[in-house]
């Protein structure tokens, strides 16, 4: 092989790790409507909980969903401690947006155990949040700081991934 293929070849990239953590509060899809309208105080509105119900089973023209439970920030705790962001046109934006840039870089850091080589040899970063980035600088940058990575590691936010498999 010439000198050609030989620099070909220290310049491919190649995904060494990947690492994924989810907030540790987890409640399972069949039970969160009673889970959401207790912590919101509508655990006595029986049409709404059986709406969700109906709703879950016959997403996308008849097919079951499949989300089996969803990871939360939130729990019951913190919603009493909270009460505008259980309440319906509660002023809660800013207080969830705050637990939200606070929770994913870290959460970012133990997705990041997995790697098994020293820190310093991450050269890129792919960091992604179906709930965060609307804050400046964004948890990538975050993220960075947190694990003390050099300020040379490229990185990619996806922010508000919606779409769910």
């Amino acid at each position: 092989m010439g000198k050609q293929g030989v620099r070909a070849q220290q310049r491919r990239a190649s995904i060494l790790a990947i690492g994924t953590a989810n907030p540790s509060n987890v409640v399972e899809q069949s039970t969160f409507p009673d889970f959401y309208l207790r912590v919101t105080g509508g655990d006595h509105k029986q049409d709404l909980k059986d709406k969700f119900r109906r709703v879950r089973k016959n997403v996308h023209a008849g097919e079951k969903s499949c989300i089996k439970k969803r990871h939360l920030y939130t729990d019951e705790a913190l919603l009493t401690a909270n009460p505008e962001m259980a309440s319906f046109k509660g002023t809660s934006l800013d207080a969830r947006q705050a637990i939200v840039n606070k929770k994913v870089p870290e959460l970012g850091a133990a997705a990041l155990k997995e790697w098994s080589r020293p820190a310093e040899d991450i050269t890129h970063l792919i960091v992604g949040s179906t709930s965060g980035g609307s804050d400046l600088p964004g948890a990538d940058y975050h993220l960075i700081r947190l694990l003390g990575l050099k300020h040379s590691v490229r990185r990619v936010a996806l922010y508000y991934l919606q779409g769910r498999s």
